[in-house]
């Protein structure tokens, strides 16, 4: 009895709730970037819903660096590792992109009926999500250029592959291919997130 009084942290609630605000993010990150994609094929790829799903997932994104850096985690608790947050991060954005396309399945193939949801539409999920999540770790905690690379190339392997998962076949074609768009996408918060850091490291000083 008195080894559990002695030792109260053991029991803090705080470790759950710190991983339950990962997965969260995680999820936001997964719905607004599958969503986002979404919107571009039921919209065939306009401008103007790309233009808004970029920035939105970029915001996302931005709010996501903040609370993955090592400082915010200490402060809440540091017997969080990256792993565990990482972890918790992935399984919020993977329910993210199964939600928006159970919800696709339910509201939109029956009238949008040139979409095709086949397994190649979940690599586009996969690779816009999980590039985000490479940013994000990228910058979190100084620039970690290993992560940055991988994310960079895995990024160009797709884009190069892009036919492969480009199975929406709309009359009319597409204005700007979801391929397209998800690249934009990735580019434009790399820069935003690059400006962020370089932002933070100036105030540090």
């Amino acid at each position: 009895m008195s080894h559990l009084s002695s030792d109260p942290e053991r029991f803090s609630p705080v470790r759950p709730r710190v991983l339950a605000a990962g997965a969260a993010m995680g999820l936001l990150l997964g719905l607004t970037t599958s969503g986002g994609i979404a919107a571009a094929r039921i919209t065939r790829g306009a401008f103007e819903v790309a233009l808004f799903a970029n920035a939105l997932t970029t915001a996302v994104a931005l709010v996501a660096v903040f609370f993955t850096m090592r400082r915010v985690r200490a402060a809440f608790d540091a017997r969080v590792s990256r792993r565990a947050l990482l972890a918790a991060q992935v399984l919020g954005a993977v329910v993210g992109v199964v939600l928006v396309h159970l919800l696709l399945r339910r509201e939109a193939l029956g009238v949008v009926w040139w979409l095709s949801e086949q397994p190649a539409q979940f690599v586009n999920d996969a690779v816009a999500v999980f590039g985000f999540l490479a940013l994000v770790w990228a910058v979190a905690d100084g620039l970690d250029a290993k992560v940055l690379v991988l994310a960079f190339v895995g990024v160009t392997l797709y884009r190069v592959t892009a036919p492969m998962w480009h199975v929406d076949q709309a009359p009319g074609g597409f204005h700007s291919s979801v391929q397209e768009i998800v690249v934009a996408q990735f580019v434009g918060a790399a820069l935003a997130l690059g400006l962020f850091r370089t932002l933070l490291v100036r105030a540090d000083r």
